[in-house]
């Protein structure tokens, strides 16, 4: 398994190239022809419960044993429950398509259901501490009718780290959630997430980088029912040679929804910030109430930021 997933993970075609970075490209040459070996890792004590994936096993709050809160189901990929593909956005070949196989895939399905009543954070993290380690983990995260969930993500890595990481929210009817995505690695991230909301259901997201050599992150937030609530908000702080490139669309496909994107930048020495917001709504999708807003903040003649 563990040479399965180095060698799907080093393929030339994982890493983005100017066919699949439509618009601002930055060459990851050096990162491809790097020979990485798989991450190791320990779990954070900061949360009520912590997921940590180091050489693709499941550790819970640094334990082999798997001991999950009430109302919390965990079903890690194998040959009888294959890593789903992610929606395609409609913006055409992306890196992260090449990494689909169950075959390659850390981590697994995880089921929130309503007996779920714990109200502190449950906490998923990626951990990679040594040079030249790489993670893949995909998730497909299912929060049940009117469950309420607070979930993080963080990405903690020392330098010369890589984590690519998978996203797959089904938020079904009722449901109630706020998401944190916490980006405190110095590696490298590549972070790409779809959010599925049904009737009545409501997302509020908290997603912050603090540097690292280079970031992109891609969230995909998908309407399937009438009542929906999205509120993304989003902050990054980059110095040195950063770079960070943050994308989210929101697609409202059904009527009488609301939605609001905030991203802000805070862009130091010689980094770069890149944000592209996209809001599609459909023929049909109507009474849609959707905005959304980027600021951004140089603090050297040096930095730069693209913005559309």
């Amino acid at each position: 398994m563990s040479q399965e997933i180095l060698a799907s993970c080093t393929a030339n075609s994982f890493w983005p190239s100017r066919k699949t970075e439509t618009w601002q490209y930055t060459s990851v040459k050096k990162l491809s022809e790097t020979k990485w070996n798989l991450a190791n890792g320990e779990a954070s004590e900061d949360f009520s419960f912590t997921a940590n994936f180091p050489h693709g096993i499941f550790y819970g709050n640094n334990s082999l044993k798997l001991d999950l809160p009430k109302g919390v189901l965990f079903k890690p990929w194998s040959d009888s429950n294959k890593a789903p593909k992610i929606i395609n956005t409609g913006r055409g070949t992306d890196a992260f398509d090449d990494i689909s196989s169950s075959e390659i895939a850390m981590g697994g399905q995880l089921t929130f259901t309503k007996d779920y009543s714990e109200t502190s954070t449950f906490c998923i993290e990626y951990f990679c501490g040594q040079e030249d380690h790489l993670q893949a983990p995909y998730f497909k995260i299912i929060i049940e009718p009117l469950a309420k969930v607070n979930i993080a993500e963080v990405f903690r890595g020392s330098e010369k780290t890589v984590t690519v990481r998978r996203l797959g929210m089904d938020i079904k009817t009722a449901a109630n959630v706020n998401y944190q995505q916490v980006l405190c690695t110095e590696g490298y991230s590549f972070a790409r997430a779809e959010f599925n909301l049904e009737k009545d259901a409501c997302l509020t997201t908290a997603e912050i980088s603090t540097s690292g050599e280079w970031a992109r992150v891609e969230n995909i937030f998908n309407t399937l029912g009438e009542g929906t609530v999205i509120n993304t908000n989003g902050v990054v702080k980059a110095n040195g040679y950063s770079h960070c490139d943050w994308r989210s669309t929101v697609r409202h496909r059904v009527p009488n929804g609301y939605s609001r994107q905030s991203y802000r930048y805070l862009i130091n020495d010689k980094s770069t910030g890149v944000f592209s917001g996209k809001i599609i709504i459909d023929k049909k999708a109507q009474k849609i109430d959707s905005g959304m807003i980027n600021k951004n903040l140089l603090l050297s003649k040096y930095a730069k930021v693209y913005t559309k």
